[in-house]
């Protein structure tokens, strides 16, 4: 059974294990955080009251992460969606975190619209969302100071709950 629960500071060192390198700790967290990332970030940004993570319980091991970020009345982004162990994706497990967090915004923040921002070539990732209804209602390439992500195109998705 799959299970979201509160993450806290406690489980910032299991996050830090899953995020093995520069391109993935981006590609995951995207700039909100600065490689190597550490628990002082991670606790800084869970602070923020606009800001809702879970951790993902499998059989009630820990498996996933994903956080929810207010940005209306009843609008809320969906942002750093992971499954931790690569052997583990491509098994549908995203699609039921992705529907584990957005019933929590539903049922308790009483959430209507859903955004998020995926890369265009995590191709995995944008079929997941795809399958959820999730559309593109914009396609932007990335500025980024850092040689070798310029690149990369962000997706930027909306669904209406």
């Amino acid at each position: 059974m799959m299970q979201l629960i509160p993450f806290t500071e406690t489980h910032c060192d299991l996050l830090i294990q899953w995020i093995p390198d520069q391109d993935f700790n981006y590609l995951w967290g995207g700039p909100a955080y600065q490689w190597p990332l550490d628990s002082e970030q991670i606790s800084r940004h869970i602070a923020r009251e606009d800001v809702f993570p879970y951790l993902l319980l499998d059989q009630e091991e820990p498996a996933g992460f994903i956080e929810l970020i207010q940005t209306g009345k009843r609008k809320f982004r969906i942002c750093r969606v992971l499954i931790a162990r690569p052997e583990s994706r491509g098994q549908g497990k995203g699609e039921m975190l992705m529907r584990l967090v957005m019933d929590i915004a539903t049922n308790e923040y009483r959430a209507k619209e859903f955004e998020l921002s995926v890369f265009q070539h995590n191709q995995s990732a944008v079929s997941c969302y795809r399958n959820l209804g999730f559309t593109t209602f914009s396609m932007e390439p990335l500025k980024h100071e850092q040689s070798g992500y310029e690149s990369w195109v962000r997706h930027k998705m909306k669904l209406n709950a």
